[in-house]
C-alpha cells in the first residue's frame, strides 16, 4: 500500500510500502485535522495500481499538562517521614522526591501509584531534607505536571530506651 496524507486539500507526504501497524507520521501538529487514504499497488504485469480509497479524516487531540502537585503536609519519625501530596486527576501516578536539605543532592526517586501519600525510610534522625511531588501523566492525553517546590520535612529524634532494672534476689 501507498499512504498519502493531506490537510486540508495540500498534500502533506505518501509513504511507499505502508503496511498495516505502520506509522501514520510524525511531526503533526497538535489540534490539527489531517485526512488519511490509501492505495494498493499493482505488480505492473497483472494488476495495476487502485484508485485511491475514501479519504478519513481525524483530528490530533492536544496534550494536557497536569497541574503541579503540592506537599500538603508531613509527619516525622525517627528515621523517615511520611509526607501528604495533593491527588491530580489524571495523573497516571506520582513521582515523590527526597533530597538532602541543600535541595540539590536527590537521595531517592520513588513512584507513587494509588494514593497521595509516601513514606521515607531509612534516613538519619534529627535531619532536614527536602520533597517534592510531579504528577506524572500518560504521555497521550496528559503530559507530566513540573516538580513541586521542594518543602523541607525533618526526621524525628530517636528514641533513648529506659535503662534496664537489674534486681538481685
Amino acid at each position: 500500500f501507498r499512504r498519502v496524507l493531506f490537510r486540508s486539500n495540500t498534500l502533506l507526504n505518501t509513504i511507499p510500502n505502508f503496511t498495516s501497524g505502520s506509522k501514520i507520521s510524525v511531526g503533526l501538529s497538535a489540534g490539527g485535522t489531517y485526512r488519511v487514504g490509501l492505495i494498493a499497488f499493482g505488480d505492473g504485469v497483472a494488476y495495476t495500481d487502485s484508485s485511491m480509497s475514501e479519504l478519513v479524516s481525524a483530528t490530533l487531540i492536544s496534550t494536557q499538562t497536569l497541574p503541579t502537585p503540592g506537599v500538603e503536609n508531613y509527619y516525622p519519625m525517627p528515621t523517615g517521614f511520611r509526607t501528604i501530596f495533593t491527588s491530580i486527576s489524571g495523573a497516571s501516578s506520582t513521582t515523590v522526591r527526597v533530597y538532602a536539605s541543600d535541595g540539590t543532592t536527590l537521595i531517592s526517586t520513588n513512584a507513587v501509584f494509588s494514593s497521595n501519600s509516601f513514606l521515607a525510610v531509612g534516613l538519619a534522625p534529627n535531619t532536614t531534607y527536602k520533597v517534592s511531588a510531579q504528577a506524572i501523566g500518560d504521555g497521550i492525553i496528559y503530559a507530566n505536571s513540573l516538580e513541586s517546590e521542594k518543602t523541607s520535612v525533618t526526621t524525628g529524634s530517636a528514641q533513648t530506651l529506659p535503662t534496664p532494672l537489674f534486681s538481685a534476689q
